[in-house]
């Protein structure tokens, strides 16, 4: 774990960087080299960030999401796997010009954070505080994919209707498109869900607290998005932006501690089972 300890946050991110420009650099000349330095980047980026994250884990004994920071460098790196696996996928999708400023723009967030700030003892909860957690994050993760995809779906409209710059974007069909937003916006309502439930049964969550306010009204807008998708005959740009405002709502309520001041996240904990019964032991 010597060399995971100095990894840090410039490692992964500077390796995003590179792989975002070379993702720009493929509208102007698309070779295979530059291809694969997008992809070479990424990977590395995407090692980096795992050996970073395991490190912290390691060290910890719990899953690394138990702050601001943490949680940030957590989404960033799913994210980052969602690039890759686009990319590995189908080599001619223009994924990275979606994905990559996301990834990129998370880890920036976590920079300007200390990554010291520890979440507190959350005893007797440990299995549940932890499923709490974890399922906010992948809701906000697939919720941001539903997003990404949305504003692809606009793209991909603008280029049947007026061709332009964006012909050079190669994405999928808007069936395909309108499938994927699909899948991910009902996938992302129950996780997000069950997590802002946990949250309420597990922490003596305010009312008044921005952060609490913000989730509220995301969590609504996306289950009007929800509603509104159940019936088959609504799609097109319509959705599109209306899932563009749900992720953004979501994207705010997840950034609403940095964003509004508070330290909503100090008060949660996602400890191990194993050492918290270490730690009773003692």
């Amino acid at each position: 774990m010597d060399f995971a300890s100095r990894i840090s946050l410039l490692c992964f991110g500077a390796s995003y960087a590179i792989s975002m420009v070379a993702e720009l650099f493929r509208f102007l000349w698309p070779h295979r080299w530059v291809r694969w330095i997008a992809t070479g980047s990424a990977l590395a980026g995407m090692l980096a960030q795992t050996l970073f994250l395991v490190h912290k884990g390691w060290l910890s004994q719990r899953i690394p999401i138990s702050n601001q920071f943490e949680s940030l460098v957590f989404v960033s790196w799913l994210m980052a796997m969602v690039y890759l696996y686009l990319i590995l996928r189908d080599r001619r999708l223009s994924a990275g010009i979606f994905v990559l400023p996301i990834t990129i723009g998370l880890v920036g967030m976590a920079a300007s954070l200390s990554p010291e700030e520890a979440g507190a003892s959350d005893a007797g909860n440990t299995v549940l505080s932890a499923t709490h957690g974890l399922t906010l994050l992948v809701g906000t993760v697939v919720m941001v994919i539903a997003t990404v995809v949305a504003v692809m779906y606009l793209v991909k409209l603008r280029q049947l209707r007026r061709g332009s710059v964006f012909s050079r974007v190669r994405l999928p069909a808007l069936e395909r498109l309108d499938r994927l937003n699909l899948a991910a916006v009902y996938l992302a309502w129950p996780l997000l869900t069950i997590g802002l439930g946990l949250g309420f049964m597990l922490h003596h969550l305010k009312i008044s607290d921005p952060k609490v306010i913000s989730t509220l009204i995301a969590w609504f807008i996306l289950t009007v998005l929800a509603h509104y998708r159940y019936q088959p005959e609504h799609r097109g740009p319509r959705v599109a932006v209306l899932t563009i405002v749900a992720g953004l709502a979501v994207l705010v309520s997840f950034l609403g501690d940095p964003i509004f001041g508070t330290a909503h996240l100090r008060d949660r904990s996602t400890h191990l089972p194993a050492r918290e019964a270490g730690e009773g032991g003692s």
